[in-house]
């Protein structure tokens, strides 16, 4: 059985750091900022929504756990430079654990550790403490990507079936069903989340009825228009698009039913990325 590895820059860890392994990839439970109501000195516990609550998922720590051997102390040392350099960076940047190839973690490594050879040992195990800072892992492939078995750009644990298809590109619907298949609900301003429109009509509305986010585009559109998101903004090339009634519609997790109104032609296609809390 092939041992488990970290996929950084798409590369193995173990191929890139000659000398150094991983022992085990062990991600915290997912931690939920609720959004509270209130507190009272004689209500016990905190008040919040027992439904549609509208928190938020914490950062969440992994602990990667690695081996490094060498042959001499200037080895290890050499050894422990490159781990230092390559593990901590300026920039957030992706890690792949490889039993789960098709997720991938935004991560940091802001945690201090130390390396170091113990009683003149020529190997040492440690622990590195990475941070998520979506809070979940990402899938690899985004929804414009075969998501037949076969194909291996999705698999069973990122709630597909055998028999799934889910449909993320609509033309002249007026309702439509948009499924999310991670379990995070995946907003336009903090995922890669988005959406390319076709539009034709005046004030159109564009619904998500099962959580009730709505946005109104203000004005006429022409479908010769390619619109798209930008964060929270519909932007047709540069320029932002006037809206009202809210932003552009989130994902909840599962099925998501859609309605369009004002629209005399549609063209809308969903391209996100989906999330694993």
């Amino acid at each position: 059985m092939k041992k488990s590895d970290l996929i950084i820059d798409g590369m193995f860890l173990s191929e890139h750091l000659k000398g150094v392994s991983l022992s085990s990839f062990r991600p915290e439970s997912p931690s939920y900022e609720r959004q509270t109501t209130f507190t009272h000195s004689l209500v016990d516990g905190t008040m919040t929504y027992r439904k549609g609550n509208k928190g938020r998922l914490n950062d969440k720590k992994i602990t990667a756990t690695f081996t490094i051997i060498a042959s001499n102390s200037q080895q290890f040392d050499m050894k422990r430079d490159e781990i230092y350099d390559y593990l901590s960076r300026p920039d957030p940047y992706y890690v792949i654990y490889s039993p789960q190839p098709l997720k991938r973690w935004l991560v940091t490594c802001d945690d201090s550790y130390s390396v170091f050879r113990e009683n003149g040992k020529k190997w040492k195990e440690f622990d590195v403490t990475l941070t998520a800072i979506q809070g979940a892992a990402e899938s690899v492939y985004d929804s414009t990507a075969s998501m037949n078995l076969a194909d291996n750009m999705f698999h069973l644990g990122m709630n597909i079936g055998r028999d799934s298809n889910p449909v993320y590109h609509f033309k002249n619907r007026s309702t439509f069903t948009v499924e999310n298949i991670g379990n995070v609900t995946i907003d336009p301003y903090r995922h890669n989340y988005n959406v390319e429109m076709y539009l034709e009509g005046k004030d159109i509305t564009i619904t998500n009825l099962t959580n009730n986010d709505t946005v109104t585009l203000v004005g006429t559109q022409s479908k010769s228009n390619k619109l798209s998101l930008f964060s929270h903004h519909i932007v047709n090339g540069t320029k932002v698009i006037e809206t009202r009634n809210g932003r552009f519609p989130t994902l909840e997790k599962g099925q998501n039913k859609f309605k369009i109104t004002g629209a005399t032609y549609s063209d809308i296609k969903f391209i996100t990325h989906f999330y694993y809390k």
